[in-house]
């Protein structure tokens, strides 16, 4: 029975772990059945903040925004 507890913790420790995947768009869905224009026009602000930091990314040498987080050593 101790060996069973064992690897139950085990295997939920391991699967708490894992970072999951999440859509940052998702904060979006599931606010209103019908999205105010507020949140439409939120959602777009977003969406084009997140397609301004994957050009930048894909600019070879591109330089960091102002006020920025440096990225760190590990990424």
């Amino acid at each position: 029975m101790a060996e069973q507890a064992e690897a139950f913790a085990a295997d939920v420790r391991e699967r708490m772990s894992i970072d999951p995947v999440v859509d940052p768009m998702s904060l979006f869905d599931n606010v209103f059945a019908t999205p105010t224009p507020q949140l439409l026009e939120q959602r777009a602000m977003v969406q084009a903040e997140l397609n301004a930091e994957l050009d930048a990314e894909a600019e070879p040498g591109a330089e960091p925004e102002p006020g920025a987080e440096p990225e760190e050593a590990s990424r």
